[in-house]
C-alpha cells in the first residue's frame, strides 16, 4: 500500500494503509518576493486533496506557502521540525492548526508509518518514511545531504538500500548575468554531482526528480529561463545506472513496482513540462521609485522589518561582521 503521488513542484502525498501525508503544498501565487512562479500555476485546490497530515520541510516560501496554507478551510495536523524560535509552529497554531514537532534523527510512529526527520544546514530537513509493508522512502527535498557529513548520519537509518528518494533536480540560486551561459551550466553540473553523490550513498531503487518545477517570473530575472535543465538532470542520474523518474502532475508511484523503467512516462513528462516552459512570460514588473529620498525610505523600512523579525547575532560571524552592500543605480 506504500505509494507516493506527485502533486506539483515539491509537493507529494505519501500514503500507507491509514495515513496520507501531504508534503510542502504550494499550488498558487509567487514565491521569493515575486521572483518565482509555478510552471503549472493553480494546479490544485488544497481542500480537494485527500490527506490527514501536512509535513513542511522548511520555511522557504516554495515549501511553506503562506497563500496556499491560508486557503485551508479546516483545522489541520501539521508536522514540522523542532526549532528554537517556534515561529512556524506559532503561526500555524494561531490559524487554528495543530503542530507535531519532530526532533533531529529521532524516530516516531505516526499510525502505521515510522518517521525520522533529519535537520540539515540548521533550517532545512529531510524525512524518512518506513511503511507497514517494509518499504522505505526518503524525501530529501532541497536538503544538502552532501555537506557536513549529513549522509553518514542518515545512512544507518536507511540500510544498504532504500526503495526511493525524492530530490531537487535543479538549482535555486543566482545563476549568472544576462547572456552568461557558463555560470548556469556550472550551477546545474554542481546539482547533478550532488544528486549522484546522494544516490551512490543511499543506493535507491528509484530516484524521483522534483522540487524545481518553476520559472523566474519577474522581468528582471526572466532571462534565467533561457535554460531548461530537466532533460540534463534526468540524463545525469540515469547514466549512472539509477532508475530516474521525472513526474507529471498527479502521477502516482507504487513502491512495490519500481523495477521497471520509466522511460516512456519520463518522455511524456518532459514534453508536458517543456510545453509549459515554452509559454512562460514575465508576470511581475519593476515599479519606478521617483527620487532618492523615497529609495532611502524604502530601504530603511526593509532593514527595520528584517531585524525586527530576526536576531543579528544569529547571522553574525567574524567574516561578515563588517560587511556592507553597495548599490549602483542607473537613471
Amino acid at each position: 500500500m506504500s505509494k507516493v503521488q506527485f502533486i506539483n513542484h515539491s509537493s507529494l502525498i505519501v500514503t500507507d494503509t491509514k495515513t496520507r501525508i501531504l508534503c510542502d503544498p504550494w499550488y498558487k501565487g509567487t514565491a521569493f518576493q515575486d521572483g518565482w512562479s509555478l510552471l503549472h500555476d493553480k494546479s490544485h485546490d488544497i481542500n480537494d486533496l485527500d490527506f490527514n497530515f501536512i509535513w513542511i520541510s522548511h520555511e522557504h516560501p516554495d515549501h511553506f506557502s503562506i497563500e496556499t496554507i491560508l486557503s485551508l478551510d479546516k483545522p489541520t495536523k501539521f508536522i514540522y521540525q523542532k526549532t528554537s524560535d517556534k515561529k512556524v509552529k506559532k503561526f500555524l497554531e494561531a490559524k487554528g492548526h495543530e503542530v507535531m514537532e519532530l526532533e533531529d534523527s529521532k524516530t516516531v510512529k505516526l499510525n502505521e508509518i515510522e518517521l525520522t526527520l533529519f535537520i540539515c544546514d540548521g533550517y532545512d530537513s529531510s524525512l524518512l518514511f518506513k511503511f507497514s509493508d517494509g518499504k522505505t522512502f526518503l524525501n530529501v527535498n532541497d536538503a544538502r545531504l552532501d555537506l557536513d557529513d549529513e549522509l553518514s548520519k542518515i545512512k544507518p537509518f536507511c540500510g544498504d538500500s532504500i526503495d526511493m528518494v525524492a530530490i531537487q533536480f535543479s538549482y535555486a540560486n543566482w545563476a549568472g548575468n544576462m547572456n552568461d551561459n557558463v555560470i548556469p551550466a556550472h550551477q546545474q553540473e554542481l546539482v547533478n554531482e550532488k544528486n549522484i553523490e546522494i544516490c551512490k550513498a543511499l543506493n535507491p531503487k528509484a530516484v524521483l526528480l522534483f522540487a524545481a518545477f518553476i520559472y523566474y517570473c519577474h522581468e528582471e530575472n526572466f532571462y534565467w529561463n533561457n535554460n531548461f535543465w530537466m532533460k540534463t538532470s534526468l540524463q545525469a542520474v540515469s547514466k549512472k545506472g539509477f532508475n530516474a523518474i521525472l513526474p507529471k502532475i498527479d502521477q502516482e508511484i507504487d513502491l512495490e513496482h519500481l523495477i521497471n523503467g520509466f522511460e516512456r512516462s519520463n518522455e511524456e513528462s518532459l514534453q508536458f513540462w517543456r510545453n509549459k516552459h515554452n509559454f512562460i512570460k514575465p508576470i511581475i514588473f519593476t515599479s519606478s521609485i521617483p527620487d532618492e529620498k523615497e529609495l532611502a525610505k524604502q530601504y530603511n523600512s526593509f532593514y527595520e522589518e528584517i531585524w525586527n523579525n530576526n536576531e543579528k547575532k544569529m547571522c553574525e560571524t567574524p567574516e561578515n561582521k563588517d560587511f556592507y552592500l553597495s548599490l549602483f543605480l542607473t537613471d
